[in-house]
């Protein structure tokens, strides 16, 4: 049985996840249960290029509650498709290792709507740590508005709504996604504008450049961003898959 409720965030030492129980339906006339446990693991430990990010993997603490939590979630994503290599040098189980499911499918598969404001700022939330400080006074006269770190909820919800584009700015310098922050940009209709991000995601296709303009072409890049993470990227075709799997 899951240990946590739903939804829930536990933390392993300095690596984050989410845990979610629920009754998922499987699209197949059967569930996985109320007691199945998805787990979803959020930390960059490497880039699209090998490269270690910020030493993640050398905190023994935080690797160990890691192991601890895979071994107490049914299965885990890893939102980070470079970690997998990683993943691959661990001593597991192969109960444990069987569980583990790569790449950033936490995406809704219903598309959202587009709604930048074309006069409204870029959009940067969350840490200023790491070089994203240098980076953001780089970009002066770009319009960047900075929220303060733990804006949340209907803040946050407001800052967006009157957003021309959310801002994705690297903790450290590589090629890699931050997840969670393209899907709360998409679950409010804004156009991404990022630093380079790790496959399956194409600059100016997907997303704009950091220093890019917006131009006409906004709709044109968040509706090809939007049919990528409904049609292949979903937690909804997660979690028929690794139900599929379960199940033979």
């Amino acid at each position: 049985m899951c240990p946590y409720d739903s939804p829930a965030m536990f933390f392993a030492g300095a690596t984050a996840a989410f845990a979610i129980r629920g009754t998922f339906q499987s699209g197949l006339d059967r569930s996985l249960g109320s007691s199945f446990c998805v787990g979803i693991q959020t930390e960059q430990f490497l880039d699209q290029n090998g490269r270690e990010l910020w030493g993640m993997v050398r905190k023994p603490k935080g690797i160990a509650d890691l192991m601890k939590n895979l071994s107490r979630v049914d299965v885990m994503l890893d939102t980070n498709l470079s970690n997998r290599s990683w993943w691959e040098g661990q001593d597991l189980s192969p109960r444990d290792r069987a569980k583990l499911y790569f790449g950033p499918r936490i995406f809704p598969s219903e598309p959202r709507a587009f709604r930048s404001v074309p006069s409204g700022p870029n959009l940067f939330f969350g840490s200023m740590d790491g070089r994203r400080g240098s980076v953001i006074e780089q970009l002066a006269g770009m319009n960047v508005k900075v929220l303060p770190r733990g804006t949340y909820g209907t803040k946050l919800e407001g800052e967006l709504n009157a957003a021309g584009t959310v801002m994705n700015i690297h903790f450290d310098e590589g090629i890699y996604t931050e997840a969670p922050r393209l899907l709360t940009a998409y679950l409010a209709g804004k156009p991404i504008r990022s630093e380079m991000l790790g496959d399956p995601f194409v600059k100016g296709v997907h997303y704009i450049e950091i220093e890019g303009c917006i131009t006409e072409n906004a709709q044109v890049i968040y509706d090809a961003f939007s049919q990528l993470v409904t049609e292949e990227l979903s937690f909804a075709s997660f979690i028929r898959s690794a139900f599929a799997e379960i199940n033979g």
